[in-house]
């Protein structure tokens, strides 16, 4: 949707620019009439703007259009891309791309290393989950957008580019030369947890192999664990990944929002909280996963010590709402005497 999106509206509003600097599309005589101020304040500019020189209409179109999508509140689901930030996604969807291999997210004070992936050039070189990328091959990268920094650090195979990072717990920036590669996304990982009779798979992330690759990881746990009879499930957020699991195979779906808060690192079994209001984010997820599965029964994650709501009366309203079941917090427990945390890592 998010690469369709930004190639429809792309066109749409930028058609008339080929014809002046600040030039307007010719607008269809029944156009909405909300319209009309915004080529108001789009001539006020072009106008009376005091700096002519940074008047960027792409620019002005791509931040007109990302504001008008900021007031449906869904930034999780409604995104517009630029040209560019669509091709990125594009690759990242392909499951293989040239570059550092690291999963990545903006920050207040540059760009930030989410994980390295393993086994990547990112990794061999040095460098951390948490780190803060402050410059890239010299270049301060405050202010820049994050698909041209990812554009930056990505290169063809072979290449080199050097990092100035602040690890976590750390004062002082280090340099980091990092030769680029061939990285292939191995977006399906399962392991069975030591000691226990329970197996961890983790999608790290949506590709177009993703629904190939989960496939054959549960044949794998299936034969793995078939003497035990084991009981495959997974989490789902999204109406994307309810899919692919149940296209998978997976025995129950679980919805819910809980997980570890960053803790710098440091491991503890405080750090699995839920996360704000959980019962009503779980419910909100509902929405868009329980219409897309069709025979998979989905348990709902519920925050039993939530002290907002009767818990009687919010079980009705799931039952209601489609639920199979429920798996209730803590998201720690008590097992054959020892204190384990619950699979689910967010």
């Amino acid at each position: 949707m998010g690469i369709t999106l930004a190639g429809a509206l792309s066109f749409m509003f930028l058609a008339g620019t080929a014809t002046g600097f600040m030039a307007r599309p010719a607008l269809a005589a029944d156009h909405p009439p909300q319209f009309d101020v915004f080529w108001e304040v789009w001539d006020l500019v072009d106008q009376h703007f005091v700096d002519q020189g940074n008047i960027d209409p792409m620019r002005m179109t791509y931040g007109a259009i990302n504001g008008m999508l900021a007031t449906l509140g869904d930034d999780n689901h409604t995104i517009f891309f630029s040209p560019e930030e669509a091709e990125q996604q594009e690759s990242q969807l392909d499951g293989s791309f040239e570059g550092i291999g690291a999963f990545v997210e903006g920050h207040e004070t540059g760009f930030r290393i989410v994980a390295p992936i393993h086994g990547s050039p990112a990794e061999e070189a040095g460098i951390l989950a948490g780190d803060i990328v402050l410059k890239v091959d010299g270049e301060d990268i405050g202010g820049i957008p994050e698909w041209e920094i990812i554009s930056r650090i990505r290169g063809p195979a072979g290449t080199s580019v050097v990092l100035t990072v602040l690890h976590p717990n750390e004062t002082e920036p280090t340099d980091i030369t990092v030769v680029r590669g061939k990285i292939d996304v191995e977006s399906v990982t399962w392991a069975r947890i030591p000691e226990t009779n329970y197996i961890y798979l983790q999608i790290s992330q949506f590709a177009s192999d993703t629904g190939d690759e989960l496939q054959k990881s549960l044949e794998a746990i299936d034969a793995k664990v078939a003497a035990g009879e084991a009981i495959v499930g997974g989490g789902a957020g999204t109406g994307i990944s309810a899919k692919l699991e149940e296209a998978g195979g997976i025995d129950l779906i679980v919805i819910y929002n809980s997980g570890r808060f960053r803790m710098a690192g440091r491991g503890s079994l405080a750090g699995m909280m839920p996360y704000g209001d959980a019962n009503a984010i779980v419910m909100d997820m509902a929405r868009e996963v329980l219409p897309v599965v069709r025979r998979t029964p989905v348990l709902a994650g519920v925050c039993g010590t939530d002290p907002f709501r009767t818990m009687p009366e919010f079980l009705r309203e799931v039952a209601a709402a489609g639920f199979s079941g429920v798996q209730n917090f803590p998201t720690v427990g008590l097992i054959d005497g020892v204190f384990r945390q619950n699979l689910e890592e967010t």
